[in-house]
């Protein structure tokens, strides 16, 4: 695949398992040789900029970067700044009808078009896909990192038909959320491939191995430590968390539970509300976000997962990786990335009587840290790469 060309199209490069998940695909796209390249809107503002720097298909742009920066990420005059100047640009689109973003984004559009990628990829759903469907390549890929149909449910049912129709593949990292998409869009069952996302393990572990910037609230030498990692919004479902602490505080387990992630101020202070309500301020501790969850995940005893529903949930494939036990709810692709030999899948009704048996039972512990390692496959995605490169039809 020498001398091909790809573009990966991001909104920004904010911590994430967009993110995530385009950096683990990065080093082995480029283990075959093919020209990568990255087009984001935002590329300044997130943990990511450095790692995707080297891609970028040029510089910031520097409207796109103003309308789509947060006031939060800017402190003093600069954010003073940014507030009057975003005030404007709202006058304009409001009153003289000149949407700035839209004539920044389509003459970047325009140019990626001159450039004729070999293929372009939307590497997230909604805004991105629906920009990038207006680029011409001689292929181009939407990839869709969620359950549509949970989707289309909290967009007020969005209608994307249109858009899908411009892509010539999508690829969908589970076997439960490709079943998902097809059921709303059956007409494109023949576009769809399942390309599990990738785990940088070597990096993973490597990271895992720095102590030195642990927060000072994270204990690593008492207690029985449980960690949750994701971004605090109704999905993750921390919220549950305190009612499950308390119940374990009532048998008298010495635990500490780890929040790691952040989210908008409201869903955070309902979390914190919660905590307050079972009294459990000593044992759920809210540490942020961390730009290196690891060494968090390697000195806990169980990685527990709330969630409502998951694509491909990056916090239990890097568990794997350290060989950290799981506890989590039965979402749509659990099975898929969990098995019962390493893990626990449960309804969030019995997760502190597991949490106590984990805690208790030191024989059955020891038997899912032993038995939990991650096992993936590159080779799919780089035999789908190729097959499209290679304009053949790949679902004959």
């Amino acid at each position: 695949m020498k001398g091909n060309r790809i573009l990966f199209c991001i909104e920004n490069v904010r911590q994430g398992g967009i993110s995530k998940a385009l950096e683990s695909l990065l080093p082995v796209i480029e283990q075959e040789q093919i020209d990568v390249s990255i087009f984001c809107v935002n590329q300044k503002d997130g943990p990511y900029a450095e790692t995707f720097k080297k891609y970028f298909y040029k510089k910031q742009n520097k409207l796109l970067y103003l309308l789509s920066t947060y006031h939060s990420e800017h402190k003093g005059l600069g954010r003073i700044g940014l507030i009057f100047v975003k005030a404007i640009f709202k006058i304009l689109k409001k009153v003289f009808r000149i949407d700035v973003f839209s004539n920044a984004l389509k003459k970047e559009l325009n140019n990626i078009s001159k450039e004729n990628f070999d293929i372009v990829v939307a590497f997230s759903e909604g805004f991105i896909t629906k920009a990038c469907s207006q680029i011409n390549a001689k292929k181009k890929i939407a990839w869709v990192h969620l359950d549509y149909e949970r989707y289309l449910a909290y967009s007020n049912n969005i209608d994307e038909e249109g858009i899908y129709k411009r892509y010539d593949y999508i690829a969908i990292p589970s076997q439960h959320c490709s079943k998902s998409f097809i059921k709303v869009f059956p007409q494109y069952k023949n576009k769809v491939q399942v390309i599990p996302n990738l785990v940088n393990e070597a990096k993973i572990k490597e990271q895992s191995a720095s102590d030195e910037d642990l927060d000072k609230r994270f204990s690593i030498d008492s207690d029985f430590r449980i960690v949750s990692v994701g971004r605090i919004c109704y999905e993750k479902r921390f919220f549950e968390i305190p009612a499950i602490a308390k119940a374990l505080k009532e048998h008298n387990i010495p635990f500490k539970w780890y929040i790691i992630g952040n989210g908008s101020d409201n869903e955070t202070a309902y979390l914190e509300k919660k905590i307050a309500l079972h009294k459990v301020e000593e044992y759920v501790i809210l540490l942020g976000a961390k730009d290196n969850p690891y060494p968090y995940i390697s000195h806990s005893h169980v990685l527990a997962v709330t969630s409502l529903t998951e694509t491909f949930c990056y916090a239990i494939a890097e568990a794997k990786t350290l060989n950290i036990p799981v506890i989590t709810t039965n979402f749509g692709t659990a099975y898929e990335v969990v098995a019962p030999q390493h893990s626990i899948i449960c309804d969030l009704k019995d997760f502190s009587k597991n949490i106590i048996k984990l805690y208790s039972d030191k024989e059955y512990y020891n038997k899912l840290r032993t038995n939990s390692h991650l096992i993936q496959d590159n080779n799919k995605l780089c035999t789908f790469l190729k097959e499209v490169l290679n304009n053949k039809n790949i679902h004959k």
